[in-house]
């Protein structure tokens, strides 16, 4: 990296023909730093994301984005910078998802088996966190059904929120076995284990172990049971051995979401 007083006269004249292109992306070509005003980043497709069809979002949710060209491209035109890259796309996506969930919860299912998650993420958040538009309860348990194997702690997350939500449904056996098995551990997820030492007095205090136990995919299983058994009170038998199991579990946060 050459100091821009080193730089020679036709370095200085190509690197101002990059400039007047605003697609090229272009390295830093000297060292120091660079000042720019504060702009919101967007994708390439957020200003018609809500005219693309079912065919083009599954295009683009299966394209492969080389993650090192993922990066932000400065339109002078416009108070933002652009990114390419499948998180922004599916933040789009789950903007679009809250105008038309149906759509979306029926396009989750045609989603390619290699998909990157963000999408899952974007999707299963909008139904977890409920919809003006009520989505068919057959829709919505495909959904979960489908990608309750998933290890990514946001989307396990997400679907132990449309249960907990919708815990009033008849969920099939396979969806109540997968809530059991999250909470005990035995599908661990993907993330941190939020368990405190009991020696440190400070992550043991009532409000550390509450936003631990929020944040923690196996403190919503416990909280999903709750609800389970609240609608379905008959269900007592079948989550006793869990119950029993939780109160003895090593995870201090786990306990305290049981509590």
């Amino acid at each position: 990296m050459l100091d821009k007083n080193r730089i020679s006269s036709k370095t200085k004249g190509l690197i101002s023909v990059l400039d007047r292109n605003d697609w090229v992306i272009r390295k830093g070509y000297h060292a120091g730093i660079i000042m720019d005003s504060a702009h919101h980043v967007v994708s390439t497709i957020h200003d018609r994301a809500e005219n693309l069809s079912d065919k083009t979002w599954l295009a683009i949710s299966s394209a492969n984005i080389d993650r090192e060209h993922s990066v932000f491209r400065r339109n002078s035109r416009y108070p933002y910078y652009y990114e390419t890259s499948h998180s922004m796309f599916a933040s789009d996506m789950g903007r679009c998802a809250e105008k038309d969930p149906k759509r979306f919860a029926m396009l989750s299912l045609m989603f390619p088996e290699n998909i990157d998650s963000s999408y899952v993420i974007n999707v299963t958040n909008v139904l977890a966190n409920g919809t003006s538009t009520p989505v068919d309860f057959n829709i919505v348990c495909r959904i979960v059904l489908r990608y309750m194997g998933s290890p990514d702690e946001n989307v396990v997350k997400n679907l132990l929120r449309i249960i907990k939500n919708r815990a009033n449904e008849e969920w099939p056996d396979d969806v109540i076995m997968y809530v059991k098995e999250t909470a005990t551990g035995s599908m661990r997820p993907v993330g941190n284990e939020y368990g405190f030492s009991r020696d440190d007095k400070e992550n043991m205090s009532p409000e550390a172990l509450n936003i631990a136990s929020i944040n923690f995919p196996r403190s919503e299983a416990v909280y999903t049971i709750a609800h389970l058994l609240n609608a379905h009170p008959a269900y007592i038998e079948n989550f006793r051995p869990v119950l029993k199991k939780l109160s003895e579990d090593e995870s201090d946060a786990v306990r305290f979401a049981l509590v």
